[in-house]
């Protein structure tokens, strides 16, 4: 079966910190489909993390793009790390399997995606927030 791409809505955020280039998180949400290899696309970036969380009760996922290709690792949890779940981080989001985690049909599921750079911007993300930290201070 072919991927499938979720285009992201009005629950879109993309916020920058740091200092002069700066760093960037993006926030949504997606409903789950059940099919394999699900793009979760519209982020504005290829992130370098993405965490993934339903509610209630169930642990979330992370992936980075330090793991090996096709695994993640599931948070406050020693297992190791796992696959079918957060499958791949893409130019313009990430894609998930059809672990239940992270794909289950109808489930809402919130995410967060990371990155250092930002080479360009579409223009869907709206820029909510500038924070600077100072790591030194």
């Amino acid at each position: 079966m072919g991927a499938l791409s979720i285009p992201l809505t009005n629950d879109f955020y993309l916020t920058g910190y740091g200092h002069g280039v700066g760093s960037w998180i993006a926030t949504g949400t997606y409903t789950g489909t059940g099919v394999a290899s699900t793009a979760i696309t519209g982020v504005g970036f290829q992130p370098d993390m993405v965490i993934v969380k339903r509610y209630p009760n169930v642990k979330g996922m992370a992936c980075t793009s330090m793991m090996p290709a096709g695994e993640s690792k599931e948070i406050q949890s020693s297992s190791a790390l796992l696959t079918n779940n957060i499958e791949s981080l893409d130019t313009d989001g990430f894609t998930v399997g059809t672990d239940s985690v992270v794909n289950s049909g109808t489930v809402v599921y919130h995410w967060a995606a990371f990155t250092d750079t930002l080479a360009t911007a579409s223009g869907k993300p709206r820029i909510i927030q500038w924070v600077e930290v100072d790591p030194y201070y």
